[in-house]
């Protein structure tokens, strides 16, 4: 075997094991630094780097991790841009002494380079090879190394493909190009101005649609409770006891008094047929008897207010009814609801950074907690002008809407969820500002 036979077969051999450590290869880094360290058993050389025109510099042999802000680097990375961006020829040789304008490449590179095109730029990555020597290479060497480069690209794309930075590489490509540049611009600005309904959310809560306040109809203590939490009660069902220990005692003494000021009464009259004195007292003693009639009455009547009735059909809206036995109450002082369980709305507060201009009738849609796969439509119809405070202590906007007679899935007094309401349509980049530029405004004070 002749000594060019010998340097064939070492050569096909090398290359040959070269594409089996690249097959072997866990991802896309290590295939980069599988080219530009390992190519040295075919042809040797001072320096070799990898570059695409989506990072720039990737990989430099013998080199780990390297500043990008280093000098060689940045010049690598400029003399890289420099080059003819319509360039077909997949190889090409650059003699660096021809570079009279820059003598900087001296202090890091020999002056014979060799372009090896990977992948074009108008492709995905636009990736380079770049081998540097002190003597320019032969056709043999160049024939050889674009073998093993095509064996190498077939791999660095199936390994490039699954760690997805191929596609990420076309993305940063194509925004590269002016061009498209203009095109992504122009994009941008009609799709932020594209119309948009603003919404807010609130929690919400259904209620019952105009329920029966049972108030404390005098000053007392409450005896007993006659009806239990979510109990169906019919008109004039008796709800709630006064102790009336206290009211009827003052009843009897008020009869008694009344009795003995009619007596009195009638001994005046009698004697009045002959003492003037009796006579003129007969006036004083009938007003005293009016006037203890009229508390007698009055005492009868808070007797009889002392149950309270049903005055319509509905459930019982009460937490505890233990809780209240024996506890004394004033005048007005609401004691629980009586609520008509087909007749609900919704109820939700408006955090003030939330609030937005809501038209009258403005669609609202719930999404309940219990079922957040089915939704209930609802129509905005009462929004407070002023923030009120919330049972958590929190200020907010109180928001009711009623619903959609056409609703067909029955909802329950006490479920929660979350409303969404509807405004007015305004600009999606207002949309995406909105919240963002208010928070700036008020922590900048502009």
């Amino acid at each position: 075997m002749s000594a060019d036979q010998a340097n064939t077969a070492v050569s096909l051999a090398t290359l040959i094991a070269l594409s089996k450590r690249a097959r072997e290869a866990n991802d896309a880094t290590e295939l980069r630094f599988i080219l530009v360290n390992e190519t040295q058993q075919l042809v040797p050389y001072r320096h070799a780097a990898f570059y695409s025109a989506a990072r720039g510099i990737e990989c430099i042999s013998s080199l780990t991790n390297f500043d990008q802000q280093a000098p060689f680097v940045q010049w690598l990375d400029n003399w890289f841009n420099s080059l003819p961006r319509q360039q077909k020829a997949s190889c090409f040789s650059v003699d660096l002494r021809q570079l009279k304008h820059d003598t900087q490449w001296q202090e890091w590179l020999p002056p014979f380079l060799t372009v090896f095109t990977i992948e074009s730029r108008e492709q995905a990555s636009g990736s380079t090879l770049l081998i540097a020597r002190d003597r320019p290479l032969t056709a043999d060497d160049i024939t050889l190394l674009e073998e093993w480069i095509d064996c190498w690209r077939f791999v660095y794309r199936d390994k490039n493909a699954l760690s997805g930075n191929d596609k990420l590489s076309f993305w940063r490509k194509y925004l590269l190009n002016r061009k498209h540049k203009l095109i992504a611009v122009g994009l941008a600005v009609a799709v932020c101005c594209l119309p948009v309904r603003l919404s807010v959310l609130a929690p919400a809560e259904i209620i019952p649609l105009s329920p029966s306040i049972i108030r404390a109809p005098m000053d007392g203590i409450i005896d007993k409770l006659l009806v239990q939490p979510n109990q169906h009660v019919k008109a004039g069902d008796e709800l709630v006891a006064f102790d009336q220990v206290q009211l009827l005692s003052r009843l009897e003494s008020a009869r008694q008094a009344l009795e003995t000021s009619r007596a009195e009464y009638g001994q005046q009259a009698q004697n009045a047929l002959f003492d003037r004195e009796s006579k003129a007292r007969l006036a004083v003693l009938k007003s005293q008897i009016e006037e203890k009639e009229i508390n007698v009455q009055f005492l009868d009547a808070l007797r009889q207010r002392s149950v309270i009735t049903a005055g319509q059909n509905g459930l019982v809206l009460i937490d505890d009814v233990s809780e209240w036995i024996g506890r004394p109450v004033v005048t007005g002082e609401k004691i629980f609801k009586l609520a008509d369980e087909n007749k609900v709305q919704v109820e939700a507060w408006i955090a003030p950074a939330d609030l937005i201009a809501f038209s009258s009738g403005a669609p609202v849609t719930v999404f309940l907690s219990a079922d957040p796969t089915q939704s209930v439509d609802a129509t905005l119809t009462y929004l407070s002008h002023e923030a009120e405070l919330q049972p958590d202590g929190i200020f907010a906007y109180r928001m009711r809407a009623t619903l959609d007679s056409r609703q067909q899935e029955p909802v329950r007094i006490g479920q929660k969820g979350t409303a969404r309401i509807d405004g007015e349509r305004s600009l999606l980049i207002y949309w995406i500002l909105r919240r963002p530029w208010a928070a700036l405004r008020g922590w900048l004070g502009l």
